[in-house]
C-alpha cells in the first residue's frame, strides 16, 4: 500500500505555518528577554536559545534583535479583506469599513495579550523600539491611505485620503488602549474599536440646525 501523499498546496501551507510559528517564538522570546533584562543586555544568542532555534535560523527571520522585538511587518490586512474593502464592503461606509479592515484581533490571537503588552511596554522604555515602531506606523498609515484612494478611484492619495486613514488608525489605537485598560469579557476588542469609531462620528457630525 502506498504511503499518504501530501498535496503540494497542503505541504506549502504546512511550511508557511511552521515558519509563522517560528517567527512568533522568536518575537515572543525577544520581547520577554528585553522586558526582563533591557534591550541592550539581550543578545541574538539569548533569543535563539530561548526560542529553541539556532542563531543561523534567527537570521533567516530577522536581521537584528530590534527587528525581532518589533515582530514581522504585516500587511494592512489579508488579501481577501482588502479586496472586499476595495469593492465597498462590508457596509459601504468608509470609516466603518476601514475600522473593520484594520481590526487587530488576528494579531492579538497570534501574539497573545501578554506579547502585545510587552511590545507596548518596550515602546515606552526603549528609544530604538519607539523609533522603529513609529516608522512602521507611518508606513502602515500611508498604505491605508493608498487603499482609500484605490477605493475612491483615485490615482494617488489626497489630503482627505490621508486624513481618513489617520483617523481610522487612531480609532483602532484608541480602542486597543481602552481594551487593554479593561479587557473584560463584556467588551471584546472589536467592540471597543467600533465604540471608538461611533463616538468619533457622533462628535464630528454636524448638529441639526435649530428649528425656526
Amino acid at each position: 500500500m502506498q504511503g499518504t501523499q501530501v498535496r503540494p498546496d497542503a505541504a506549502g501551507g504546512l511550511r508557511e505555518a511552521k515558519k509563522a510559528a517560528t517567527r512568533t517564538q522568536l518575537t515572543t522570546a525577544a520581547r520577554r528577554l528585553a522586558v526582563e533584562h533591557g534591550l541592550d543586555a539581550v543578545t541574538v544568542e539569548m533569543i535563539s536559545s530561548a526560542a529553541g532555534v539556532s542563531v543561523r535560523t534567527f537570521f533567516n527571520y530577522f536581521e537584528t534583535k530590534d527587528a525581532a522585538v518589533l515582530g514581522p511587518d504585516q500587511a494592512v490586512a489579508p488579501d481577501a479583506a482588502i479586496s472586499a474593502f476595495l469593492a465597498g464592503r462590508p457596509t459601504g461606509a468608509l470609516l466603518d469599513d476601514l475600522v473593520a479592515l484594520l481590526d487587530p484581533s488576528d494579531q492579538l490571537a497570534r501574539e497573545g495579550r501578554d506579547g502585545v503588552q510587552q511590545l507596548f511596554d518596550l515602546v515606552s522604555r526603549e528609544p530604538r523600539v519607539l523609533a522603529a515602531f513609529l516608522t512602521r506606523g507611518m508606513a502602515h498609515e500611508a498604505d491605508v491611505a493608498r487603499l482609500v484612494a484605490l477605493r475612491l478611484g483615485l490615482a494617488e492619495p489626497t489630503t482627505a485620503c490621508r486624513t481618513v486613514a489617520a483617523a481610522a488608525v487612531t480609532v483602532v489605537r484608541r480602542g486597543y488602549a481602552e481594551w487593554f485598560a479593561d479587557p473584560g469579557p463584556a467588551a471584546p476588542l472589536r467592540a471597543r474599536i467600533e465604540q471608538a469609531a461611533r463616538e468619533l462620528v457622533a462628535l464630528v457630525r454636524p448638529a441639526d440646525p435649530p428649528a425656526d
